[in-house]
């Protein structure tokens, strides 16, 4: 019966407690970084889409999340759509082909309403919307997808469907006696 060796007591307590410290600091690490300071979780939303048709003069681009820090709106291509930072929109980092064209809400990152209104949607894109804190870490990364469609118009003779766009009032008509076309409201015959 001497042959078993049980541990001594002062081991058993090191290797139980080691056990004690490891679980405590996993539970203290996990709140820290969940509850006191939930910015550092990413939230990335699926993407969503959004139509409009071609020659509205605007489309509303929906991004929702109270923040502290930046709003930086891209397109699919990188180029910089929006910013605002600082209590203010930051037009300077904006790519020259949106300017004049964008416009968000007052004070965005405390009422939470990050949505973009983009004047005269021209084609389909990607947009994202991406918030960051004022240490520059990613709180919120937000995708999508805008999609312009052209106005269906029902033409009686010749052909079924023809695709138009508002925005240069165009429409080819193929009739028996040929093909005319009507550009800003005067016909042509082509």
């Amino acid at each position: 019966h001497s042959d078993m060796i049980l541990p001594s007591a002062p081991s058993s307590l090191l290797v139980l407690f080691v056990l004690v410290l490891t679980v405590a600091a996993g539970i203290i690490l996990y709140y820290f970084r969940h509850r006191l300071r939930p910015e550092l979780k990413v939230e990335m939303e699926k993407k969503m889409m959004v139509e409009v048709l071609s020659g509205e003069e605007c489309v509303l681009l929906p991004c929702k999340m109270v923040g502290n820090g930046k709003v930086e709106w891209r397109d699919k291509e990188n180029d910089v759509v929006h910013v605002y930072q600082n209590g203010s929109d930051q037009p300077g980092e904006q790519d020259l082909y949106y300017r004049n064209r964008t416009k968000m809400n007052e004070d965005p990152l405390n009422t939470g309403d990050l949505s973009l209104t983009l004047k005269y949607p021209e084609v389909s894109d990607g947009y994202t919307c991406r918030v960051y804190s004022s240490d520059g870490e990613i709180l919120l990364e937000k995708h999508i997808q805008l999609e312009v469609k052209d106005h269906e118009v029902e033409v009686e003779d010749g052909v079924d469907l023809v695709t138009c766009s508002d925005q240069y009032k165009l429409l080819l008509q193929l009739t028996n006696v040929g093909l005319s076309m009507i550009f800003c409201g005067y016909e042509v015959a082509l």
